[in-house]
């Protein structure tokens, strides 16, 4: 019945004085009547606890379907070892996603990042093993600096507790595994020139808000079916191409914004003016994070239900929407939301 653990023990300490001043109501009844004249609560716990467990079925799949090396990074960035808010929103939206798909929930937006994180936490526990203790002594030996013995001798018994290694301890040793495993301790093992790197990205909005399509169409027409099996053949992106109300569709292009950078570019024609929409996905933004930044700030827009994100720029403005996994980029001189009302998706 309750909100939370707090409310809980409230309803049960007031049934108590209730009973002890002569109450003879069934506790069930009882429980009742005090919760309809106690403060009335938006949030309920049975549904909270039904959505952690529904988070905690879908995390195994998202994981094991993620890279090697971008598990690393989805751990990193909701265990707060690094800032990447890029990580955190893609990896959001994802589990958002398979939360819709796979239970009966269909409002996932009170699931938080704290949500996330304490599920993932619960889930690496569960599925993660320590370093094998004959590797970990092998390593020691191999590697730890030389210091004296007895000093040794102290600090390993200080470290050490009744209840065995920690679980950050475990985690931290399975991670180590991880990176071993993936080939990655060279990316690992610089962290200072990754900052350096990172601090120096391009933004992808703003290098798409700085490029003109040169049009120069590898399919042409306004057969949607077509153009969406030219994007797969071309980009192995699967993207619903959107209608475009009073408008029409003149073809798609692939158009080379940067040399690590190349977007399918669909262009419309609406009142004889040209509109050009950049589409990728999710995926494609987290494969780019090491070469591109993509405003947080834009992605937790267009994660709400039908989100828009408008950006005023010198001249006219951009907006970026969404349908489901993919990503759509366009620019007006026009009003952005009644643009966006003219775009529609086939379900």
């Amino acid at each position: 019945m309750a909100a939370d653990e707090p409310h809980a023990a409230r309803l049960v300490e007031q049934a108590i004085v209730e009973r002890a001043a002569g109450s003879v109501l069934p506790s069930g009844k009882l429980l009742m009547a005090l919760y309809d004249r106690g403060e009335p609560n938006g949030s309920d716990l049975m549904q909270v606890r039904q959505s952690h467990a529904a988070l905690l079925s879908v995390l195994p799949g998202l994981i094991a379907t993620s890279s090697p090396t971008r598990r690393v990074a989805i751990y990193q960035a909701f265990s707060g070892a690094t800032l990447d808010p890029v990580e955190k929103s893609t990896f959001m939206h994802r589990v958002r996603r398979a939360l819709e798909l796979n239970s009966e929930r269909s409002n996932t937006s009170e699931i938080s990042e704290q949500d996330v994180s304490r599920a993932l936490s619960r889930f690496l526990e569960r599925s993660l093993a320590p370093t094998p203790p004959a590797l970990k002594s092998a390593l020691l030996s191999k590697y730890a600096p030389e210091s004296d013995s007895a000093s040794d001798s102290s600090v390993r018994k200080s470290t050490q507790t009744p209840f065995g290694p920690s679980l950050a301890v475990k985690v931290a040793a399975a991670i180590v595994l991880i990176l071993v495993a993936s080939a990655i301790a060279t990316w690992i093992a610089r962290p200072t020139t990754k900052a350096v790197v990172s601090q120096g990205r391009p933004d992808m909005l703003q290098t798409i808000d700085q490029f003109i399509p040169e049009s120069n169409l590898i399919f042409q027409g306004s057969d949607i079916a077509q153009i969406e099996r030219v994007l797969l053949d071309r980009t192995g992106l699967k993207i619903q191409v959107p209608h475009l109300d009073d408008g029409s569709i003149m073809g798609l292009s692939i158009e080379k914004l940067a040399p690590a950078l190349s977007l399918a570019v669909i262009h419309y024609e609406l009142d004889g003016m040209a509109i050009n929409v950049y589409v990728l996905d999710y995926a494609t933004i987290q494969d780019l994070t090491s070469d591109f930044d993509f405003d947080s700030a834009v992605l937790n827009q267009i994660a709400q239900p039908r989100g828009l994100d408008i950006h005023q720029l010198e001249e006219g403005s951009r907006m970026t929407f969404r349908n489901r996994d993919d990503v759509y980029i366009t620019h007006t001189n026009g009003n952005p939301q009644e643009l966006r009302n003219l775009f529609s998706f086939d379900e």
